[in-house]
């Protein structure tokens, strides 16, 4: 089986889907009924993977404006038994088979949800790509129940169509407990509250700054921890709506930003936090709720889709944007004994052994294989 994984982009990868490709190409290539392997990315990528394939191709600059004509061509040159795009992005190759991937639910569930102008129609455009590769797809991989009942429901999807393929979690085998990040140097505690992604109002900040602001004089020894990148158009964003609410509780010097975090300082957060709060509104298969899970923290979380459907039993959920029950949930999981902390984490631990990779990898090369057979039945009729 040959396969043209080709990821349609504006130009920029989102670090949680560089992981995706960084941990599922390998995967791919050493599947037996693989023989090959070609992916295609946006030129501004290049340098982003290092050596994890020899078979990384980049289309030139421009080529979006051209129609994607040299990526057109030189994926039909390729010859791939199925065309895979993981970006709910799609152009047409005619008489191979395709398969579409949701794994960003933002623009679907949430276009608009606080964001600037500008983002919020990119949200639009987005959301008419992913539904206009849905339909002229051969198959669908949801990368939650939530994904997969969202297609069915809201864009009339056939369920047979669609198949649900967890993402892997990646677990710390060897911790660098020394990768401290830079803003957390000489100054945090033991104790602190952890959140982390992307700054943007899908996130739920507010909710964590309001319910802190609640507490934090209760608990002066706990700092509130945000890590996560700012896009230039969020800025304005972070300034008017979570730099004035923490202003205006008076706790500047208690809340503090990191910034981008690697890997390493991911996992020290992680494993140093005294809980992990989730505030999204909007998700796919969050790989910041699996990576939690994989280092056992202890975690409180909105009870929106899809989060319920990862931690399970292994978190303590809130209403989101009910900022009071927030707050005496961090209250009480404060207050908790070790020797309950301790089993919380043991159960987290063991739930993630549940998200593998491998079984990723396995299960959506199961839907190449179902494309093509599809693809053929349509054919002959």
């Amino acid at each position: 089986m040959k396969i043209a994984i080709v990821n349609i982009t504006g130009g920029g990868l989102s670090g949680g889907y560089r992981k995706y490709l960084q941990r599922i190409v390998p995967l791919l290539e050493r599947c037996s009924n693989v023989s090959e392997i070609s992916v295609y990315l946006p030129p501004q990528a290049m340098g982003s993977f290092g050596l994890i394939s020899n078979n990384f191709v980049y289309w030139p600059d421009g080529d979006d404006k051209n129609s994607f004509e040299w990526l057109r061509k030189s994926v039909t040159k390729f010859v791939p038994d199925v065309v895979f795009f993981p970006t709910g992005r799609y152009i047409n190759f005619d008489n191979i088979p395709t398969v579409a991937m949701v794994r960003n639910m933002e623009p679907l569930s949430t276009p608009f949800g606080g964001n600037p102008i500008g983002e919020a129609i990119k949200n639009i455009g987005r959301a008419y790509s992913a539904k206009k590769a849905c339909h002229r797809a051969t198959r669908i991989i949801a990368v939650s129940k939530h994904v997969k009942s969202f297609l069915i429901k809201k864009w009339n999807m056939s369920p047979d169509k669609i198949s649900l393929v967890y993402h892997g979690i990646d677990f710390p085998d060897n911790l660098n407990l020394s990768a401290v990040p830079d803003r957390l140097i000489g100054q945090y505690s033991d104790s602190f509250l952890f959140t982390a992604g992307s700054i943007r109002p899908a996130r739920g900040l507010e909710d964590i700054v309001h319910a802190y602001g609640l507490i934090y004089k209760k608990v002066p020894d706990i700092k509130l921890v945000i890590g996560g990148a700012i896009d230039p158009w969020m800025q304005t964003y972070k300034e008017n709506e979570l730099d004035t609410l923490i202003s205006k509780y008076g706790m500047i010097s208690s809340v503090i930003w990191t910034g981008p975090l690697s890997s390493s300082e991911m996992s020290w957060c992680y494993s140093n936090c005294k809980v992990f709060i989730m505030t999204s509104r909007a998700e796919a298969c969050p790989n910041i709720v699996l990576e939690a899970m994989a280092h056992g923290c202890i975690s409180i979380s909105t009870d929106n889709p899809p989060l319920p459907e990862f931690f399970k039993d292994t978190a303590v959920y809130y209403p989101p944007r009910n900022n009071h029950t927030l707050s005496n949930k961090i209250l009480e999981v404060l207050s908790w004994k070790d020797s309950k902390r301790l089993d919380m984490a043991e159960r987290t631990k063991k739930r993630a052994l549940r998200f593998s990779w491998d079984i990723c990898a396995e299960k959506t090369v199961e839907q190449f294989r179902l494309a093509m057979e599809e693809f053929k039945r349509k054919a002959k009729r």
